[in-house]
């Protein structure tokens, strides 16, 4: 009888044994995902409350049929949290309510002007889950962004009708909102009539702080010129404005 309980229990821990060793393979196999972060950057200081979230995975959101005809669903969500005053962006995605959580069906997310604001002067993580049939299957790391606050001694408003200005250190820094869409603005500068400079510079939704290197284009200290920049809108609003290299 010793002998039969004494087989019964090999049996049984080969069997636990097996099950475990399956049970591994497969969680190994589901933590296989690779997902990658791409953009905003870690540490990234954006110029917009509204960014476009990317990252790259060896995966796609989809619904197939396994090897026995059970279905297979493939699915993404990503989570942004608000990072406290001297927390780790690690502690703040575990332990912190989330700001805004959602679903996706592309490698990509547009945050939108229906959303919870993202507020200037705040730090955010985020990062991205992937699911099959509901189970965790692959997470990205954990990155950070920050909006910082304006700096309205520094930006120049050029839809409030700003008629004169004075660049810093060769810089001309601009702050333009857009209420329509993303896409491409233009800008031209011009001394008089001649044209010293014309550029296409993408612009988001919502508030855009650009920076014009103005450097390398030979302008004369001192001298004023003028600024076109024309909108989504196509509406264009001009400023003038003195070329400094000095604080």
């Amino acid at each position: 009888m010793k002998r039969i309980n004494k087989t019964l229990k090999v049996y049984m821990m080969i069997f636990l044994l097996s099950s475990y060793s399956i049970y591994a393979i497969s969680q190994g196999a589901n933590q296989a995902n690779t997902i990658l972060l791409s953009s905003p950057l870690d540490k990234e200081k954006l110029s917009n409350i509204l960014p476009i979230f990317n990252w790259i995975s060896s995966e796609i959101n989809s619904t197939s049929q396994i090897g026995d005809g059970s279905p297979q669903t493939v699915s993404t969500k990503i989570t942004i949290v608000n990072i406290g005053a001297n927390q780790q962006k690690e502690i703040a995605m575990s332990s912190n309510e989330p700001h805004y959580s959602t679903s996706v069906t592309n490698s990509f997310f547009s945050y939108n002007s229906q959303l919870p604001v993202l507020e200037k002067g705040h730090k955010y993580a985020w990062h991205i889950e992937q699911f099959t049939n509901g189970i965790l299957t692959g997470q990205s790391d954990i990155w950070e962004f920050e909006i910082p606050k304006e700096q309205n001694n520094l930006y120049i408003d050029i839809t409030k009708n700003t008629t004169s200005a004075t660049c810093n250190q060769g810089c001309l820094y601009l702050l333009y909102t857009e209420s329509v869409s993303p896409g491409i603005a233009k800008f031209e500068i011009k001394s008089k009539d001649q044209l010293i400079l014309s550029n296409d510079i993408q612009v988001l939704e919502g508030e855009n702080y650009l920076k014009i290197d103005l450097k390398n284009y030979n302008l004369i200290l001192h001298h004023v010129y003028t600024l076109e920049f024309t909108g989504i809108n196509k509406k264009t609003y001009v400023i003038n404005f003195k070329y400094e290299e000095n604080d």
